[in-house]
């Protein structure tokens, strides 16, 4: 036997009883039994409780869920509202270039003479 198998060995073993005493001592907790009547009854009205307080929560959370998502439904009317105007102000800009770039030299010169003639003098 080489000592590399050797060490090999020795890891194995070590390795196993280390999974085993994890296994040995993670076994499932088992509730125990209540032991009398009032007991298990005490237990039952605590688990309604929980369950109450949790119904409670879920219900604020339902809440919550619905304001937001009003929100959001309002909010994307309000973006949609937002870009039809941004497109409609492209289209009023884009025929105003479009008429300027037809302008010749002449054309711009006089128009800007007749706008600012008065502010001149």
């Amino acid at each position: 036997m080489t000592y590399k198998t050797l060490i090999v060995i020795v890891v194995l073993l070590i390795a196993g009883l280390v999974f085993w005493q994890v296994g040995c001592n993670s076994k499932p907790q088992v509730p125990k039994e209540p032991k009398t009547n009032a007991a298990y009854n005490k237990t039952v009205d605590s688990l309604k409780s929980l369950i109450a307080d949790q119904v409670a929560v879920q219900q604020s959370y339902d809440m919550k869920i619905s304001a937001l998502n009003d929100s959001i439904y309002m909010l994307n009317a309000i973006i949609a509202q937002n870009k039809l105007t941004i497109n409609q102000i492209k289209a009023r800009r884009n025929e105003k270039v479009t008429a300027v770039s037809k302008f010749s030299s002449d054309d711009i010169t006089k128009f800007l003479s007749n706008r600012y003639k008065d502010s001149i003098r």
